[in-house]
């Protein structure tokens, strides 16, 4: 094999289009099967078992290719914000212009506007928000929750670049979600949680309450700050750590010093929620008149 092309291997890829003078030996090298090509003009070494080698290789090639090439959904929520998210054997990506099928990479002919694009180690890839909206597709609204429980997207955001991406297939999916994600809902039942309250006419509360006790901060699913009343919601893909579920209850302890009161629900208690908020709400107006 040429020198040159071992040692740039050694490294990653290599791009024909960067290295026009080994082009021609860079397919040659290719046909006899001493490197692979990745991408159109763009190669690598032979494949291996190592599945996070051959991942780091096809992004590299993304970063090398330099033609409009952007990786989107799971693969980009990977890269940007969601690192534990499960991912499929291929990169998933998206070029404007039609391009030909490459082991290893799920390919999307679409426009993504220059806004939308993002560069993270050299890759291009989606924005968070524009990632949200394409993982609805598969996810639905507890993608948003995701997003919106780990801080990295404001709904305002989602909704700007829904209208950066007019036209596609499924934004009237999409459009439904964001208003019925309008007060950022952290998980699924917390959805529910503030359908149902929305849908009963029940003012005076705020999602996610940030509540300062001395030099501790604390955030409330749902919040009543007038009343100094609290919700939770526990859904059963919570609190499965014994950290975590004692971590709660002291919480609530320092809450309770402060005159919070914590109401807990689950999925099988979700249907008093109405009822029991109304008449909790009621007394503790009645005591604050005391």
């Amino acid at each position: 094999m040429n020198p040159e092309i071992a040692a740039l291997l050694s490294d990653g890829v290599a791009s024909a289009r960067q290295y026009p003078h080994l082009a021609r030996a860079l397919n040659s090298c290719a046909c006899r099967g001493e490197i692979r090509r990745l991408l159109p003009g763009v190669y690598g070494p032979p494949s291996s078992t190592d599945d996070d080698r051959e991942r780091r290789l096809r992004l590299q090639a993304v970063a090398a290719y330099h033609a409009g090439v952007v990786v989107t959904r799971r693969s980009a929520a990977q890269l940007t914000w969601w690192p534990d998210i499960d991912l499929g054997p291929s990169i998933t990506v998206a070029n404007a212009a039609k391009m030909e099928p490459a082991p290893g990479y799920d390919i999307e002919q679409r426009y993504i506007p220059p806004g939308l694009v993002t560069v993270r180690s050299g890759i291009p890839v989606t924005v968070t928000a524009l990632t949200v909206l394409d993982l609805m597709d598969e996810m639905g609204p507890d993608v948003v929750d995701e997003a919106l429980r780990r801080r990295v997207v404001k709904v305002a955001q989602l909704k700007s670049a829904l209208r950066l991406s007019p036209h596609r297939r499924g934004n009237r999916m999409r459009r439904e979600i964001l208003e019925d994600s309008r007060d950022e809902p952290w998980s699924p039942l917390e959805r529910l949680a503030h359908r149902l309250l929305r849908d009963a006419g029940i003012k005076g509360w705020r999602s996610n309450l940030r509540v300062k006790i001395g030099s501790v901060v604390r955030f409330l699913d749902v919040g009543f700050p007038d009343l100094k009343l609290g919700l939770e919601f526990d859904g059963e893909e919570f609190h499965h750590t014994h950290q975590g579920f004692h971590g709660d209850r002291e919480r609530d302890v320092l809450l309770a010093r402060e005159g919070w009161l914590i109401l807990r629900f689950t999925t099988q208690t979700m249907t008093q929620l109405v009822e029991t908020v109304v008449e909790i709400c009621a007394l503790r107006r009645m005591e604050s008149t005391r």
